[in-house]
C-alpha cells in the first residue's frame, strides 16, 4: 500500500514496504477518478476530482454538491472540486454534507469566484479545506 521515499543523487527512489504489486501501466503517473458535473448531485465515495460547469453551456444555474455519508469513513480522503465552466461568481457551487459533519466548522462551503478550486480532506469525521 504505502511507499517509503528516499533521496539519492537528486533522484527520488521508492522502496516497497509491503507485498502489493506496483502498477506501472500508467508510466508512474498517479491517475485518480474524475467526474464532470453540470447539475446538483451527490459526491460519491469513488469521486476524487470533480469538474463543475455552471456556465450557460453547463448547468446555467447554481449547483449544490452533497458529500454522501458513505464518503466519510476514510481518514485522509481528498476531494478536489473545480469551477471548470468559469462562472461560479454568477452561479455559485455549494458543497454540503449529508449528516452532521462539517466543512471547516460550517454546514457548507461555497465556490463563488470564477475558475476557483476547493480542495477538501477528511479526518474521518469532518472535512477541512486546503
Amino acid at each position: 500500500m504505502g511507499r517509503k521515499f528516499g533521496w539519492r543523487s537528486g533522484k527520488v527512489t521508492a522502496h516497497r514496504v509491503n507485498t502489493e504489486t506496483l502498477d506501472t501501466s500508467s508510466g508512474g503517473k498517479q491517475i485518480v477518478k474524475y467526474r464532470a458535473m453540470t447539475a446538483s448531485g451527490a459526491i460519491l465515495s469513488t469521486d476524487h476530482i470533480i469538474g463543475v460547469d455552471t456556465s450557460s453551456s453547463g448547468a446555467s444555474a447554481a449547483v449544490t454538491l452533497t458529500i454522501a455519508s458513505g464518503a466519510y469513513s476514510d481518514t485522509g480522503r481528498i476531494i478536489i472540486i473545480n469551477d471548470e465552466g468559469g462562472d461560479s461568481a454568477s452561479n455559485a457551487i455549494t458543497i454540503a454534507t449529508e449528516d452532521s459533519s462539517t466543512i471547516d466548522g460550517s454546514a457548507t462551503a461555497t465556490i463563488n469566484t470564477n475558475n476557483s478550486t476547493l480542495g477538501l480532506y477528511s479526518n474521518g469525521t469532518n472535512w477541512f479545506s486546503y
